[in-house]
């Protein structure tokens, strides 16, 4: 019974499929202590909870001293590894949207349709920002031998917001 909950909190699984698992799994099976293979699950879902609730929490920490102690006989710990116990609390399911995910995509187009004015198409993409757009035509007024060579510049009444 202590080897199915173990398989059942390390797994994060329902009574019921700790117990398909068993069937299904020679290696948990040896755990559990037995020396051949078993077809047949050992016991009823109900019976694990049934147990929990008999053994208490009292009974639980027994079960957790002698797993320590045990471990501490057959040498498999050291006293110094108890000394220190780190518990790392970061590993926690998040309902996480991946890239990928196309309910993500769905769900920006909506949001985008919804920012948009009904019955007007949709910006080209071509709109800056009042800094970008002084940057941009400053770039254009500097001499190039695209945009005439050295023929002055700066356009004629044009001053860019960040020249000062």
């Amino acid at each position: 019974m202590v080897s199915l909950h173990y398989l059942k909190y390390t797994h994060d699984l329902s009574e019921e499929s700790v117990l398909r698992g068993w069937v299904e799994n020679p290696y948990w099976q040896y755990l559990s202590g037995m020396e051949h293979f078993c077809h047949e699950v050992p016991i009823d879902p109900s019976s694990m909870s049934r147990w929990r609730g008999r053994v208490g929490e009292a009974g639980a920490e027994e079960m957790l001293k002698e797993t320590i102690e045990t471990g501490l006989r057959l040498e498999v710990i050291k006293p110094s590894q108890l000394r220190r116990v780190n518990v790392d609390t970061t590993v926690q399911e998040k309902y996480i949207r991946h890239p990928t995910d196309p309910r993500l995509y769905d769900r920006m187009r909506s949001v985008g349709s919804s920012r948009r004015p009904k019955g007007r198409a949709s910006r080209s993409g071509k709109r800056m920002c009042g800094w970008a757009r002084d940057c941009s035509l400053a770039r254009a007024a500097t001499p190039t031998p695209s945009n005439g060579g050295g023929r002055g510049g700066v356009r004629a009444g044009y001053a860019p917001s960040w020249a000062g």
